[in-house]
């Protein structure tokens, strides 16, 4: 069966989500933090989308972008998770061992409200996996502090 096209209309919010095969390959740790932060920086300046919004779980992450051009979008994602698979794969001494599982999910935001509450949900993953009691302490990569910091880089 032939997959579908996705549609990504510029300026238009997006939740991206994408799960590992199995296990818990994505470490958090300030060492795994800088390499994802340097793969969303790289796949940012070869794919330009505005990433509002991120966190990085140990079998998966969610993110909220807006495309700016809709057909580098599939790329950026591609690149993402093809880079924390290499990534991934070196650190454990592995070749090429698949790690995500076939595609990814990526609802449209359509309004304000669902922005807000699909912000509230990625910021609150880390504690509903019972990792910690608040997205303050979670140690895994996260948007958070640019967040509440209203920074703009990491």
């Amino acid at each position: 069966m032939p997959r579908l096209v996705k549609y990504f209309e510029p300026g238009l919010p997006f939740l991206i989500t994408s799960r590992t095969e199995e296990g818990l390959p994505f470490r958090t740790t300030k060492d795994f933090n800088s390499l994802y932060y340097s793969i969303l920086a790289r796949a940012q300046k070869l794919y330009p989308v505005h990433i509002c919004a991120f966190c990085l779980m140990p079998n998966h992450f969610h993110m909220i972008l807006v495309p700016i051009n809709p057909e580098v979008t599939p790329l950026f994602v591609g690149y993402v998770k093809q880079e924390l698979a290499h990534a991934v794969n070196r650190l454990l001494g592995r070749r090429k061992h698949t790690i995500w599982c076939e595609g990814y999910d990526s609802p449209a935001l359509l309004g304000e409200e669902e922005v807000l509450e699909y912000l509230c949900y990625i910021y609150t993953q880390p504690q509903k996996a019972n990792l910690v009691g608040s997205i303050e302490q979670y140690p895994g990569a996260s948007s958070w502090e640019m967040f509440t910091g209203g920074k703009q880089e990491l």
